[in-house]
């Protein structure tokens, strides 16, 4: 049985404080690297045979932990990345509710494709699930690792379900 195993990256300032990141390369905080270790130590008894990552600094700065523990270098794959939230970005959840008053009901209610100036989510999961289709294809019968962005990783998860 081929298996991914799905990993969140370490955190930010900006996920500590809330905001938006998509596609901006913020970099993990100090809790985000003590993350990143404690996914290493987890992940060196799963027997991975590859490693898969975003471009984005976060996911590999949290892949770098991975690759020291295990051995294995990150394939950097950009279709991993997390979707793109346009004018969001940097913005909290109050600063979003208040410059987008329309749409950020639907994006609650999961009514709202696009964010504004961004990437659709149907777009996301496009490019998400190729790069999954890939990881797949790359590693019949094994077991690897990914470190995408949340937004790739919930489209992956939602296939599955």
């Amino acid at each position: 049985m081929t298996r991914i195993l799905l990993a969140r990256h370490g955190e930010t300032d900006w996920n500590h404080e809330e905001r938006w990141q998509g596609h901006s390369d913020r970099p993990l905080n100090a809790t985000g690297h003590r993350q990143a270790q404690a996914l290493a130590r987890r992940l060196a008894v799963e027997g991975l045979a590859a490693l898969y990552t975003s471009d984005l600094v976060r996911a590999r700065e949290t892949a770098a932990a991975v690759e020291r523990v295990t051995g294995l270098a990150a394939v950097i794959d950009p279709e991993l990345r997390e979707v793109d939230v346009g004018d969001l970005t940097g913005l909290g959840r109050a600063e979003a509710r208040d410059r987008y008053p329309d749409w950020y009901p639907r994006w609650r209610d999961g009514t709202d494709d696009r964010y504004p100036g961004g990437e659709r989510i149907t777009d996301l999961s496009r490019r998400a699930m190729s790069a999954f289709r890939r990881i797949e294809a790359a590693n019949a019968g094994e077991t690897s690792g990914s470190t995408p962005q949340a937004g790739a990783r919930s489209r992956r998860a939602r296939t599955r379900a």
